[in-house]
């Protein structure tokens, strides 16, 4: 695969290891073709903001949403290369499920990924122990992938809930969350404990 992906950002976050306020967006726009066996385009956008609603001595409570859409498609009428399709959960998806564990499967269950996907975040976090970084987190994710004939249906996003601990620790970010399915099909967990350095993304 050979290909190009020009994109743009937008970021007014006020600090980027522990926002309170400020947006970003961005847009890209991956073509493939210009070389290789590979021929699709790919487009993504996805919009981040941070509120705060709450200012005081002992810390922020903030309001933070994140919304994130995808929509690929080859030129050639081939399905959407496995490389580049989309495999939502995980703690940067749907958090209460495992990581790439939903979208399209195939007869024996097995995940296979769709040509698009749509993914919505809303967190509240508060202040526990501002002195050495430490904030607490509840959440609300919804979200899925789709498959290359299906259109992305609002009916068919899974829903998760859930509450976690962030620590702001001198090498990275740290997060420990845990969600909880609202909408458990069988073979789900009842929650998901997820475990990432960095900012969710």
């Amino acid at each position: 695969s050979s290909s190009v992906t020009p994109q743009l950002v937008r970021n007014t976050i006020d600090n980027p290891l522990d926002p309170s306020s400020g947006s970003r967006q961005t847009v890209s726009f991956e073509t493939a073709g210009l070389g290789g066996d590979q021929k699709f385009w790919l487009g993504q956008a996805s919009n981040s903001f941070y509120v705060p609603l709450v200012k005081g001595s002992f810390g922020n409570l903030v309001f933070a949403q994140r919304t994130r859409i995808g929509y690929g498609k080859a030129f050639d009428g081939e399905p959407f290369p496995l490389f580049k399709r989309f495999f939502p959960g995980g703690i940067n998806s749907v958090r209460g499920f495992d990581s790439r564990e939903l979208g399209p499967k195939d007869e024996e269950g097995n995940e296979f990924g769709g040509n698009k996907q749509l993914v919505g975040n809303f967190e509240l976090i508060f202040p526990l122990v501002p002195s050495v970084g430490i904030s607490g987190v509840t959440f609300y994710d919804i979200g899925n992938a789709f498959d290359d004939e299906d259109p992305i249906d609002f009916a068919d996003l899974r829903q998760a809930i859930g509450w976690g601990i962030r620590w702001r620790s001198p090498i990275a970010p740290i997060r420990v969350e845990f969600g909880y399915p609202l909408d458990k099909e069988e073979g789900d967990k009842s929650f998901v404990t997820n475990f990432s350095f960095g900012n969710p993304n």
